[in-house]
């Protein structure tokens, strides 16, 4: 460890800032690298049709295929506050118990036909709905060829995509 600092010690402050350029130019790069990667993600949501989302019960309408985002990863959280007319929101039981690093369980979403919708979570003192994939429909609305009904079970086979959160991508 001494030897170490000794020689960074002895380095020139030219030699210093060519280390910074150097992390600098990489960053750079990567930035530009995934800049590219969400606006062909974006071009790709743009060409995709909207999918209504429907209660798999009562068929209620949940919200539409470009209100959902993913959070951490794993979570779909639903952007439009208009989704609160739709819903009813009681307690949770394990109220303010983490779900992951940085996300509290708030309340338990549901249908006004009482089907469980999902939970409402907390993410640095913002509000979202969870859903849960298994009491949705995705309904597709075509004038061409009708109604297309798809009952999906898991999220990575939904037939749309789902763009991150806008901190995460």
């Amino acid at each position: 460890m001494y030897s170490a600092i000794q020689d960074i010690q002895y380095k020139s402050d030219d030699w210093f800032m060519g280390e910074v350029e150097v992390a600098q130019k990489i960053d750079i790069e990567v930035a530009k690298v995934e800049a590219q990667k969400n606006e062909e993600k974006y071009r790709q949501l743009l060409a995709s049709p909207i999918y209504e989302i429907r209660c798999f019960s009562c068929n209620q309408f949940v919200c539409e295929s470009t209100a959902l985002r993913t959070n951490a990863g794993n979570q779909h959280i639903v952007i439009d506050k208009t989704i609160y007319d739709r819903m009813n929101v009681e307690k949770h039981h394990d109220e303010g118990l983490f779900v992951s690093a940085g996300f509290t369980k708030m309340s338990k979403i549901h249908c006004y036909c009482n089907i469980n919708w999902g939970i409402e979570i907390e993410v640095d003192g913002c509000v979202f709905p969870v859903l849960k994939i298994k009491e949705q429909v995705f309904v597709l609305v075509n004038k061409e060829t009708g109604v297309k009904r798809r009952i999906p079970n898991k999220w990575d086979k939904v037939p749309f995509l789902i763009l991150p959160n806008d901190k995460e991508g």
